[in-house]
C-alpha cells in the first residue's frame, strides 16, 4: 500500500473501527506519515495495461455516489506517467453523470480487477477533462487505431494513492480464449491417447467419453489445476498469483504449497508474483514410488522455474523446503535466482555423524519412521505441538492450525512421506550452500524442536558468503504461521534492502 492511501481513506471513523476489531495495528503500519503521491511501477503499469474494464466511482453535487463501469479494447486505459493516466471517452454515453460529477469534484477512484489471478488494484486520483481543442493532443496519446468509437473527451488522472487490495472474495472469471487456451493441452493429450488406442485396437468407452467431454468445451469449461510434467511424468501442483519479481516457496515435510497461504497473500498485496508447489508425493502432486530424494526434489523445482520462465526469482525455503533451496542452487546454479531465504531451515545436515557431532543421532529420526508406520494419522496430530511450540507453557494453541497442518500431511502419499524422512535427515548441504552467490537471509527461533539451530541456521550462516542470519528468541519451528506478522515484515525489509543495493 502506498503510504499515501492510508492518509486519504483512514477516516478517524475508519480508523475507530480499526482499533475495535483488532487490525490498527496492521493498517497502522502501512499508513505511513508522508502525504506524497503515489507513483506507479512496473508491476502496476503492467496490471494496468492489461485490462479492458475498470469500475469509476465518483460523487454528485447532491451528496450521492456514482459508481460507472468503463470498458473498451484491453489497454485502452493508457499509462501516461509513472502519476498520470488517461482514457478516452467514447460517444454514446447521454447521460454524462460521471463527467458533470467530476466538473462540481474532480476527486475519482478507480477499481481494477483481474479475475482469473484474483488481483484488484484501486487508485485514487484527480480528473481533468479536456475536450474540443484542448483534447486533440491527448486524443493521439489515448487513441486505439483499430477501435473505430468517435473520441468525445479524453479524462486525464493525475494519481493521488493506490492500493493492491486482497483475494478475498474474488471469484475467479475467465474469458473463452483463456478456457480455450487452459484446456488446450488436455484435449491434445486425449485426442493423441484415443488416437493410440483406436491403433492398438484397445479402445476405452470411459476415454472416449472424456475426450468428447473436452473437446465440447467451450464457454463452460472446467477448472483446470495448473502442473507441469517432469521428465518421468511426475506431476507437480502448483500456485502462481500476482505480478511482479517472482518470490517462490518450497515448503516442508509433510506439508503442501497451502502452507506459505501466510506469505503468499501478504507479498501478492504488495507487488510481488508468488508461487508455491506441492513438493513431488505431497498434496495434490502425484504419490510418487520413486524419487523422493532431495536430488530430484531440486530437479523438480528446475523443471517448474523453466516451465514458467521465472528470472530474477527470490526462492524462500521453510524446514525440507530450504535443503530444496539449498540443492537446486548447489545443483542448478543461480542464474534464475535474485535471492535467497532458508527459514527454520534442515541445512547443512540434521543426522549426527563424526563431521557433524551437533546433530541428532540417527535413532531419533528412525523412532520418527517407526510412529509413522505406526500410526500416521495421530503421529501428525501429535507432531503438530513441538512443531508450533505448543507443547510450551502458557502457549496459546491454535486448533484450526493443528487440524490445518494435519490435514496437508493428510494428502500426501505414505511412500513418499516416509522416504522424505530420509532426504531432510540424511541429506548433506554443505557444498550447496558453499555454491550460494546471492544474498541469503536465514531464519531461525531458538526454541525450534524440530530443527535445533545448533546444527541449522547457526552453521548454515558460516557457509554461505555474507549470509545475514536472524535468530528469534523463543520462537518455534513452525513461526511462518504462528509469528507470520514478524517473519513477513523481516523478509520484506531484506527483500527492499537487497533490491536497493543491487540498484
Amino acid at each position: 500500500m502506498p503510504h499515501s492511501f492510508g492518509s486519504l481513506v483512514f477516516t478517524t471513523a475508519v480508523k475507530a473501527l480499526q482499533e475495535r476489531y483488532g487490525s490498527r495495528r496492521q493498517y497502522a503500519r502501512l499508513e505511513g506519515s508522508g502525504s506524497s503521491p503515489a507513483r506507479l511501477g512496473p508491476e502496476e503499469s503492467e496490471f494496468i495495461a492489461e485490462r479492458d474494464t475498470f469500475y469509476m466511482a465518483t460523487l454528485g453535487s447532491s451528496g450521492w455516489p456514482y459508481v460507472q463501469h468503463r470498458g473498451g479494447p484491453k489497454g485502452f486505459l493508457k499509462v501516461i506517467d509513472e502519476r498520470t493516466i488517461a482514457f478516452a471517452d467514447f460517444l454514446g454515453n447521454k447521460q454524462y453523470i460521471s463527467t458533470g460529477n467530476l466538473l462540481t469534484d474532480n476527486r475519482v477512484a478507480l477499481i481494477m480487477v483481474d479475475y482469473p489471478r484474483r488481483l484488484r488494484l484501486k487508485i485514487l486520483g484527480r480528473v481533468e477533462i479536456l475536450e474540443g481543442e484542448q483534447s486533440r493532443e491527448w486524443i493521439e496519446k489515448v487513441r486505439d487505431p483499430a477501435y473505430k468509437a468517435f473520441t468525445e473527451r479524453v479524462y486525464v488522472i493525475r494519481i493521488e494513492a493506490f492500493d493492491w487490495n486482497c483475494q478475498q472474495h474474488i471469484v475467479p472469471w475467465y474469458t473463452e480464449e483463456e478456457i480455450r487456451e487452459a484446456v488446450a493441452p488436455q484435449k491434445t493429450e486425449c485426442a493423441n491417447w484415443s488416437k493410440r488406442t483406436r491403433n492398438s485396437g484397445n479402445s476405452s468407452r470411459n476415454w472416449a467419453r472424456k475426450t468428447e467431454t473436452l473437446n465440447s468445451i467451450h464457454t463452460e469449461g472446467e477448472d483446470v489445476m495448473p502442473t507441469i510434467t517432469t521428465k518421468d511424468g511426475t506431476h507437480i501442483f502448483y500456485k502462481d498469483w500476482g505480478k511482479g519479481q517472482p518470490i517462490v516457496f518450497s515448503h516442508g515435510w509433510p506439508l503442501t504449497a497451502d502452507d506459505w497461504d501466510g506469505q503468499m497473500l501478504f507479498f501478492g498485496q504488495r507487488g510481488y508474483r508468488v508461487i508455491a508447489a506441492d513438493r513431488r508425493g505431497h498434496g495434490r502432486s502425484t504419490q510418487t514410488w520413486d524419487g523422493n530424494d532431495m536430488d530430484t526434489y531440486a530437479d523438480d523445482l528446475a523443471a517448474l522455474t523453466e516451465k514458467l520462465d521465472l528470472k530474477d526469482a527470490i526462492h524462500v525455503g521453510h524446514s525440507t523446503g530450504g535443503g530444496e533451496v539449498a540443492r537446486y542452487i548447489g545443483r542448478h546454479g543461480s542464474k534464475r535466482v535474485a535471492m535467497a531465504v532458508l527459514i527454520s531451515s534442515v541445512p547443512p545436515l540434521m543426522v549426527k555423524t563424526d563431521k557433524n557431532p551437533a546433530g541428532a543421532p540417527i535413532e531419533v529420526f528412525d523412532e520418527l519412521r517407526v510412529q509413522y508406520m505406526k500410526n500416521r494419522p495421530q503421529f501428525y496430530k501429535d507432531i503438530t505441538l513441538p512443531f508450533y511450540g505448543y507443547n510450551r507453557p502458557g502457549a496459546k494453541i491454535s486448533e484450526g492450525i493443528r487440524e490445518k497442518w494435519w490435514l496437508q500431511g493428510m494428502m500426501g502419499g505414505m511412500k513418499a512421506g516416509y522416504d522424505c524422512i530420509k532426504a531432510f535427515s540424511e541429506t548433506d548441504f554443505t557444498e550447496d550452500l558453499k555454491k550460494f552467490d546471492v544474498p541469503t537471509l536465514i531464519l531461525h527461533g531458538d526454541d525450534d524442536q524440530i530443527v535445533p539451530i545448533g546444527a541449522a541456521a547457526l552453521q548454515s550462516s558460516k557457509l554461505v558468503k555474507g549470509a545475514t542470519l536472524k535468530v528469534y528468541p523463543g520462537f518455534p519451528h513452525g513461526m511462518p504461521t504462528t509469528q507470520a506478522d514478524q517473519i513477513n515484515a523481516d523478509l520484506l525489509a531484506f527483500v527492499k534492502q537487497s533490491r536497493q543495493a543491487a540498484a
